[in-house]
């Protein structure tokens, strides 16, 4: 028995008498598009396993599908391209997971490849954003008259000049940062990998449905970049307006602002792109507890691993 349908060029009314399969001419496996139960030989549309409720039709051709704006599916051909369409059409995930179909064949080469490609395009977006707003701000203070502020100690400062510096250092934070700047692409990179990994590990119980580990891994690698995307800019936007201003205004509340932000951006991000793909997508219940449960136990689990380094580097233990 063949494993999978065979992508032959006559189509498949073969194996369908209209939307019923016609069992005694199929002589190949049916899994199910979510969990991968075999189907044959089933009288409804309904997977028993995990529950997927499917048209025939979508299972037989499962295998001929391929959504060709897709990075998995052209990254040969058009990697670039491709890479840039996938990834600004996932920053509008409800529309993103419309345009996605549970029963198109998962590639896992690639997506691993997406979801890496991740780390340095939150590293990109932070810089572009940090430069982008220092000319903004560094535009506004050239102006006569601008707003200034009161700041702690009773200093008057132009809120603009601030604001265009604290905005230059972060754009410049490779250099100013030296060798540490590398545990920044390292916490982008924990953060994902757990987030990843604690999916699939829990991929048997989803939502009480058995799924597919590549079906996760879709659903992660195309959550990972426009989230990392989404969260650089807000992480520098915030870090740059409250984090700057509260470092001035109160001293002692700047890092306690600035780490609050580093937490809470990418948990809300993150779960709500996971959660999106869970809900669209895999179809599972309680999406959103799954998404904001794996987003949070990732940024934690990456909070503990850089403070527990910190302190066995400083001799601790």
């Amino acid at each position: 028995m063949q494993a999978v349908a065979p992508e032959a060029d006559a189509g498949i009314e073969r194996w369908l008498d209209g939307d019923q399969p016609k069992w005694d001419t199929i002589d190949f496996e049916l899994p199910c598009s979510r969990c991968g139960y075999d189907l044959r030989m089933l009288t409804l549309p309904r997977c028993p396993e995990c529950g997927l409720q499917f048209a025939w039709r979508d299972i037989i051709e499962a295998r001929r599908r391929r959504n060709e704006f897709l990075f998995e599916y052209r990254w040969r051909e058009r990697p670039v391209r491709s890479w840039l369409l996938t990834a600004f059409s996932g920053l509008r995930p409800w529309r993103f997971w419309r345009r996605v179909s549970i029963h198109e064949h998962v590639r896992a080469g690639p997506l691993l490849v997406f979801l890496l490609s991740a780390v340095p395009a939150f590293l990109v977006t932070t810089h572009a954003v940090a430069g982008a707003l220092w000319l903004i701000f560094w535009s506004a203070s050239r102006v006569p008259g601008g707003p200034t502020a009161r700041f702690f100690g009773g200093q008057t400062l132009p809120v603009f000049r601030l604001l265009a510096d604290f905005a230059v250092e972060m754009a410049l934070l490779s250099i100013n940062a030296g060798p540490a700047y590398v545990y920044v692409a390292l916490a982008a990179f924990l953060i994902l990998g757990a987030a990843t990994l604690l999916l699939v590990s829990l991929r048997q119980t989803l939502g009480r449905c058995r799924v597919r580990s590549a079906q996760v891994l879709r659903v992660a690698a195309y959550a990972a970049v426009p989230a990392t995307i989404t969260c650089g800019a807000l992480l520098v936007a915030s870090i740059v307006g409250v984090g700057c201003l509260t470092l001035y205004i109160a001293p002692s509340l700047g890092d306690v602002v600035t780490l609050g932000l580093a937490l809470t951006v990418p948990v809300l991000v993150l779960g709500v792109y996971l959660s999106v793909g869970l809900r669209h997508y895999l179809q599972l219940p309680r999406p959103w507890l799954l998404g904001f449960t794996a987003s949070a136990v990732a940024v934690l689990f990456t909070l503990t691993a850089f403070m527990f380094t910190t302190v066995l580097l400083q001799g601790g233990w």
